[in-house]
């Protein structure tokens, strides 16, 4: 089979992480697959990861660019290779690509939160959680989204094996306050250090336009000595040393999935997710993670109180977390589902 990935850019984030693993499963299935990615915005260390057999076209377009010739030169690959499936990542691409006969047209939504400008132009929606296809049926209840998740390969992680008192906490993901909720977990350290006299550190790690924001609340609430921005990671950094941080703490304000989270689960790491639909069912209601209330500083720090005071119990929680998302999550069975879909 022939298959198109098309995505805007190629940068460290969950998405393209994910499409990495899924495009590398895919060619070891026997599939001829290609990647266009349309914008400038492109990571080396991820483009490597790919596998050679991979076709990948870069059309080097600038980010909001209205110039017409991208459109051209897409549609121009697009009848070069004319392939069964062109599977795009972000809803609004489609608008790029004109619809020719026995081209199947199919959609990842990762986002609970979208507008259905293009779904015309889209013959199957794929939903990567209960919660996104919710959201989807909400804004057009003449839609059947099927649910395929997110993977993660499993065994490029880094497994922890020593669980202590924690000390060293760790958030991954772009630093977007109003959607991540980075600024949550920074007034929780406030009141862990400055109420509860707990004294303890985070790494953020990653990149965005609340850097600043973010920067500014930790010298404004004095915890410059509690936190660290680390700034972009390669996925490889990521996977070998997420397991040395004493605990993973994802504070989003809304969530489709969480693949840092799913990240964290396979590098056996102890997790503290707020209580969104995303989180919700990707840690089974709080069974594989410990859950707090979304927007909620007071309920974070008491969450990390929480499991200071039991961290000896944090290894088989763990390794029970670790032993569901295997089985659930792995990148080939999410390859089987999609095969499964683009042969409908």
């Amino acid at each position: 089979m022939k298959i198109i990935h098309v995505l805007w850019g190629l940068e460290n984030g969950g998405i393209e992480t994910m499409l990495v693993n899924v495009v590398n499963e895919q060619v070891l299935c026997g599939d001829r697959v290609f990647i266009i990615i349309i914008n400038n915005l492109v990571n080396k260390d991820l483009l490597r990861n790919i596998n050679p057999k991979v076709k990948i076209y870069q059309i080097g377009r600038s980010g909001g660019s209205k110039k017409i010739w991208p459109i051209f030169k897409i549609n121009f690959i697009l009848l070069v290779i004319y392939p069964q499936i062109i599977h795009f990542h972000f809803l609004n691409i489609a608008k790029m690509f004109i619809k020719y006969p026995k081209i199947k047209f199919i959609t990842t939504i990762h986002n609970p939160r979208f507008t259905d400008r293009y779904f015309r132009k889209t013959d199957v929606f794929i939903a990567i959680s209960n919660s996104v296809s919710h959201s989807i049926k909400e804004i057009n209840n003449k839609i059947s989204p099927i649910i395929c998740y997110n993977a993660i390969d499993f065994k490029l992680l880094n497994k922890k094996d020593i669980y202590r008192p924690i000390k060293n906490l760790v958030c991954v993901g772009r630093l977007i306050d109003t959607i991540k909720g980075q600024s949550v977990i920074i007034e929780a350290i406030r009141i862990l250090k400055f109420d509860y006299n707990i004294n303890i550190s985070i790494s953020f790690i990653g990149k965005g336009p609340s850097k600043n924001h973010l920067q500014n609340l930790t010298k404004k609430l004095k915890l410059e000595n509690n936190i660290n921005f680390l700034g972009d990671k390669s996925n490889e950094w990521v996977m070998e040393n997420l397991q040395s941080y004493d605990l993973f703490i994802q504070a989003s304000k809304y969530e489709g999935f969480g693949l840092t989270a799913l990240e964290a689960i396979g590098a056996r790491l102890p997790l503290i997710l707020s209580n969104v639909d995303g989180h919700l069912e990707l840690s089974e209601n709080g069974k594989y993670a410990t859950l707090f209330k979304c927007n909620d500083p007071k309920d974070l720090a008491d969450k990390i109180v929480e499991l200071s005071n039991k961290f000896e119990t944090l290894e088989n929680k763990s390794i029970k977390s670790f032993e569901f998302v295997i089985n659930k999550f792995s990148i080939k069975k999410q390859v089987d589902c999609l095969n499964e879909i683009y042969k409908l």
